[in-house]
């Protein structure tokens, strides 16, 4: 069962971690302003211990500016920050600059520089520079390939509970990738992630209990999983859920809840999603028969190249638009 790997985003990196001073109104003021999402009064509190050079407080603003919190997001802003920072051996603003430099924030896209940030930082333990290093040896550019290396910094993420590594992880034992399948070990990693709310976690879980990999076949927790999985924002999870409903298979067939599933997942540009709405529109299921808005959402998943909509239009003799 091939899924992706995740990578921990600059926006949902880390929790946040601050140091303390003995300034009252310094470090510590702030991280209580920030945990209650106070957060004009806690970039208020850390400025001036960042511009004396407090590499807690620059870490902090380089995450705030990053994040959006208290400020206009600013990934330039995140850079400057988590380079004073990073210049002051911060491990947890290394990691967050190899963020910025891997996907382009605010920095010319250097992958070359992300990989030697996240090594240092990964060298010292960060778990979320671990699991976005073994990102890159496994599914990087063919000359940083080392899927050895991969599983094992993916390991070391997920010994400290890093729910991406410990998925990651997961999908290393679940389709064979520098190990041998092992569909109960590739459970266990996607349930300790998926237990901490990971969608992609919780939607992998899902398939596994559909399908009854590693895990007895139960179709009321994948449902349970899948739902979950929706819930935090995982598009694969509502295209499973839109199946379910439109099969009956673990709840009582119902065209609408397929619908309603599938057609959040088209919009949001899945094109497994948009061909089952053509098809429900051509058929007439749970929605009125309309061969024209068939046509429209085939003809956008056609565009991604799905070979299930182009099969159809070809059957039906219409044009395939060229792709996107």
């Amino acid at each position: 069962m091939i899924k992706s790997l995740i990578i921990t985003a600059f926006f949902l990196a880390s929790s946040i971690l601050f140091g303390t001073v003995p300034a009252a109104e310094g470090i510590s003021a702030g991280t209580d302003a920030y945990k209650n999402k106070k957060y004009e009064r806690a970039y208020k509190l850390l400025q001036p211990q960042a511009n004396t050079g407090n590499a807690e407080a620059q870490y902090n603003l380089g995450l705030m500016y990053g994040r959006g919190h208290g400020v206009k997001r600013d990934y330039a802003k995140a850079r400057n920050w988590h380079q004073l920072a990073h210049n002051q051996n911060h491990v947890g603003a290394s990691t967050h600059l190899a963020i910025l430099y891997a996907n382009g924030l605010g920095v010319d896209k250097d992958l070359l520089r992300a990989r030697k940030l996240y090594s240092k930082a990964a060298r010292l333990g960060n778990p979320i520079a671990q699991s976005n290093l073994g990102v890159i040896y496994s599914r990087g550019p063919q000359k940083y390939r080392d899927i050895a290396a991969a599983l094992k910094l993916f390991q070391l993420a997920a010994n400290q509970g890093h729910a991406p590594g410990q998925y990651n992880l997961g999908r290393m034992f679940d389709n064979g990738d520098g190990v041998k399948v092992d569909d109960e070990t590739a459970v266990k990693w996607y349930r300790l992630a998926a237990e901490q709310g990971l969608a992609v976690a919780e939607n992998a879980l899902g398939l596994m209990y559909s399908v009854g990999e590693g895990i007895p076949r139960d179709h009321l927790m994948a449902l349970k999983w899948f739902k979950s999985a929706a819930e935090h924002g995982d598009v694969s999870a509502r295209v499973s859920l839109g199946t379910m409903y439109a099969t009956g298979v673990g709840v009582e067939r119902n065209f609408n809840m397929a619908f309603k599933y599938w057609l959040v997942a088209a919009t949001i540009g899945d094109s497994t999603a948009q061909h089952n709405i053509g098809l429900m529109f051509w058929n007439g299921d749970g929605v009125e028969r309309d061969h024209k808005e068939a046509l429209r959402w085939w003809k956008k998943a056609a565009r991604q190249g799905n070979p299930n909509t182009i099969r159809q239009l070809n059957a039906r003799s219409i044009a395939v638009p060229n792709a996107e």
